[in-house]
């Protein structure tokens, strides 16, 4: 190889890759791959996650009853002496699982309603890459609540990759990190295209 291929070769290497934040684990910079332990969600489907897949369906099951026996308090609510107003306040304050876990705890906020608007901005905000969840109405019972309750507060952990944690979803934390690659580089195009705008103007 000549040295003017050589110095070519080498200018190629150190621009493999936009310089971005690409999540943990961290990708190796050159277009190599060395076994590393965690490093295998790098290379797992980001779409298709059978334990997200497994855990919707239980949810599913619950909604698709065509009879819901109808609940009614155990005891007494303490939110219930509280007006809609403070309530929804409560719910802004309060991220999208924890909302769940209340409801389906309490029946005055369970039937304390909010806009599907809402809803979908405070999913979008937290999970935007759990796309699956957005469209499902979960708030018909206290029980269908409580499992997605479960569900989005046990995937906020297992959904980020750590080195010290090993209870995480391959698939899911690979998505989790993409989605957040792709957020950087939507901000810089949208960047650009603000400054072309300005020049222009």
């Amino acid at each position: 190889m000549s040295n003017y291929s050589q110095r070519r070769f080498k200018g190629c290497r150190r621009h493999v890759r936009l310089q971005l934040d690409y999540g943990q684990p961290k990708p190796p910079a050159e277009q190599i791959w060395y076994q590393q332990k965690g490093h295998e969600l790098l290379v797992v489907n980001p779409v298709e996650i059978p334990q997200i897949d497994a855990d919707l369906d239980l949810i599913k099951q619950s909604l698709d009853q065509k009879a819901i026996p109808k609940q009614t308090p155990s005891k007494e609510d303490i939110f219930d002496k509280l007006p809609y107003e403070l309530r929804h306040d409560i719910f802004k304050l309060l991220p999208a699982g924890s909302i769940l876990a209340l409801k389906a705890a309490s029946w005055a906020m369970h039937l304390t309603t909010f806009s599907a608007d809402f809803w979908r901005e405070k999913l979008s905000a937290e999970m935007p890459w759990l796309w699956e969840i957005h469209d499902i109405n979960i708030f018909q019972s206290q029980k269908s609540e409580d499992r997605a309750s479960g569900l989005l507060l046990d995937i906020q952990k297992k959904s980020a990759y750590t080195s010290e944690n090993d209870d995480f979803i391959l698939g899911l934390a690979n998505r989790r990190r993409i989605w957040g690659v792709c957020e950087q580089i939507r901000a810089r195009y949208l960047e650009s295209l603000a400054g072309i705008s300005d020049s222009e103007s």
